[in-house]
């Protein structure tokens, strides 16, 4: 099992890929057979999506195609989207229009929201509504919301946030383990005729 886990951060140094080195982390130590690729979007962003993708001349194929390579041999993707201004960040909306079914088509995703305060639902809902749309990446009910994200998983907790850094790493393992559970059934789901010989007229959503 391969798992993805995107850091959608433009910030090189913020909090998203502190939480995604930590994701990784876990992931390892739950499930023994499980391996995770983390693309950090701050520090290795991507250029604005350009008509290079179409065969025209400019930088988004070239910058793409390695990126690509990796998520098609991942089994699920972990989706990390802080919340600037009450909206998803630029770079992983830049990323979703990069993205389609051969990286992402039939695979279980997992929203994670962050927030350096209370917020961070905004960015769930977003990436709810538009982003599986032609990549078919698929949202499990079960999401995050890191809230108060500097304070907490660390290596110690930072006073007076013991109580919530204790609850946010048991519903962190609990959200994990059910991802596992449906990264191994939707492995069915790929190999079955119906979705291997999709018609090239219905390879993006409506």
């Amino acid at each position: 099992m391969k798992i993805a886990i995107i850091s959608g951060s433009h910030r090189p140094e913020g909090q998203s890929g502190r939480i995604a080195e930590y994701l990784s982390k876990r992931v390892a130590e739950l499930n023994k057979t499980a391996e995770t690729v983390v693309v950090d979007l701050g520090k290795n962003p991507l250029p604005l999506w350009d008509e290079s993708m179409w065969g025209k001349e400019g930088d988004a194929a070239p910058a793409w195609k390695p990126l690509s390579a990796k998520l098609q041999e991942c089994d699920a993707a972990i989706i990390i989207a802080p919340e600037y201004n009450g909206t998803a960040p630029a770079a992983l909306k830049n990323f979703f229009h990069y993205a389609s079914g051969k990286e992402f088509g039939h695979k279980p995703g997992l929203l994670v929201g962050v927030s350096g305060s209370v917020n961070g639902s905004y960015p769930i809902a977003e990436m709810r509504s538009s982003s599986y749309k032609n990549c078919k990446l698929c949202y499990i009910p079960d999401h995050l919301i890191v809230r108060h994200a500097a304070e907490i998983l660390h290596d110690s907790p930072r006073d007076g946030y013991a109580d919530q850094d204790a609850y946010m790493r048991e519903r962190i393992d609990y959200t994990l383990n059910v991802l596992f559970e449906y990264t191994n059934a939707f492995s069915k789901i790929r190999a079955s005729d119906v979705v291997k010989n999709t018609p090239s007229q219905f390879v993006f959503g409506m």
